[in-house]
């Protein structure tokens, strides 16, 4: 019984890693606003950010989700976006959100 325990509480370890890990908030809200804006012009590539999104709050707590989102680093991040976006060229708003880094999963080069 002890020994299926402690096997438990071992399973559980990485889930609780994820959940404690920061999440870096400057690309968090780069991502959200970019992702955010794409949803208007190219919904396809908003798509594609969306899953990258996904994976980087996987498994987070809430809690630390809305700390992050209220960081000073995730505004910047959320603003600088915000602030550039306008000046892309409509020519070229598919092919910034469709094929941006953040547009790849975690991991993809």
């Amino acid at each position: 019984m002890l020994l299926a325990l402690a096997l438990a509480a071992l399973a559980l370890q990485p889930v609780r890693a994820a959940q404690d890990a920061a999440i870096d908030a400057r690309e968090l809200g780069v991502a959200e606003s970019l992702m955010s804006w794409c949803a208007r012009v190219d919904p396809e590539g908003s798509a594609k950010i969306q899953a990258r999104v996904n994976q980087m709050v996987a498994g987070r707590a809430p809690e630390l989700l809305e700390e992050t989102r209220q960081s000073e680093p995730y505004r910047s991040g959320y603003a600088s976006v915000s602030a550039f976006t306008p000046q892309i060229d409509p020519h070229n708003t598919r092919k910034y959100c469709s094929e941006s880094r953040l547009a790849r999963p975690v991991g993809a080069r």
